[in-house]
């Protein structure tokens, strides 16, 4: 169930991408202030939605282990419960571990896309904002 759902996170986020660069490629004509204005709205909306998928994501992991070791400590010899609870944390961890770099790529294909984009919208860097994207939630 995660890996679908992964899957089709990962999905949406290069459909952004992709709208980020075909917007940028056909925006000679436009304004450059119009063209980065679009063209951050867009960066904005795939972290958006690569965000609301990570903590959507973390949640389930806790919600996952929560109920795994329950049912660890539900089992009634304690090499059972000690194998159980090692499973669980190293599922629980494993997942946290995949959740983490989704987001860390995600975010980097949004500002990759971003910087790209800036670039086709020849705007100055005065009025870009690229160098802020070390201010990113980092996922570690």
């Amino acid at each position: 169930m995660f890996k679908k759902k992964l899957l089709i996170s990962l999905i949406l986020v290069g459909l952004m991408a992709t709208s980020i660069s075909a917007f940028a490629q056909s925006s000679g004509s436009v304004p450059a202030t119009e063209c980065i204005k679009s063209a951050v709205a867009a960066r904005e909306t795939a972290l958006g939605l690569a965000l609301a998928d990570y903590t959507r994501s973390i949640g389930i992991a806790y919600s996952d282990r929560a109920v795994a070791l329950q049912s660890a400590y539900s089992q009634t010899s304690d090499k059972a419960i000690k194998s159980a609870v090692k499973s669980a944390w190293s599922s629980f961890n494993t997942f946290i571990k995949s959740v983490k770099n989704k987001w860390s790529m995600a975010k980097s294909s949004a500002w990759s896309t971003y910087r790209t984009a800036a670039k086709n919208c020849k705007v100055t860097s005065g009025i870009s904002d690229s160098s802020n994207s070390g201010y990113e939630l980092s996922g570690n």
